[in-house]
């Protein structure tokens, strides 16, 4: 019986390691998590977003090159709170959808999953830009409609941080990216 069960195990073992090795799985698991953290609260999404992106290589891919050197640690913080703020607004003002993968493919050293959302009668297509962390991935970049976040968030960031710098850039996204 000991054995029939250790084996049991074993194989269930197995099944989950290669479910976690999977892109697309790892996309379905985070999709899942991120819709039920972002149903509580901004830091239950902070929670799964510690766990699953390099939120870090993402707060620098939204400055602009000249001003990455220049980031602290309180940038990192504020950045990742604005984050998930956001991803709870985008959840609550989406009302009734659902979302289905689309595929995989590689791209140099990162894989890129696409999904398809779907919003009431909108669709849109996000892409999960993951990098492979041995038996896990870890999402270093999104593209919504073909455009990356953090070039995006590059863009809307350029006139705070002409006009402020990186202190201003943090104030920026502490009140929420208001002005």
């Amino acid at each position: 019986m000991l054995r029939f069960s250790v084996a049991t195990i074993w194989l269930w073992l197995a099944g989950a390691l290669a479910a976690l090795a999977d892109p697309a799985g790892f996309v379905d698991r985070l999709s899942a998590d991120m819709a039920t953290a972002a149903g509580q609260s901004v830091q239950a999404t902070e929670a799964v977003i510690d766990g699953a992106f390099d939120i870090d290589a993402m707060a620098f891919a939204a400055l602009p090159e000249w001003a990455r050197d220049r980031a602290d640690r309180g940038y990192l913080t504020a950045y990742k709170t604005y984050f998930a703020s956001r991803l709870v607004a985008e959840y609550r003002n989406s009302g009734e959808g659902g979302y289905r993968i689309l595929g995989t493919r590689e791209n140099g050293a990162l894989t890129l999953v696409g999904t398809e959302v779907t919003s009431g009668a909108r669709r849109g297509v996000v892409e999960f830009y993951l990098r492979d962390e041995g038996e896990s991935y870890r999402v270093v970049n999104l593209a919504i409609e073909g455009i990356l976040v953090t070039a995006q968030q590059q863009k809307d960031f350029q006139p705070v941080l002409i006009s402020g710098d990186i202190p201003g850039l943090t104030a920026f996204l502490i009140r929420g990216g208001a002005e």
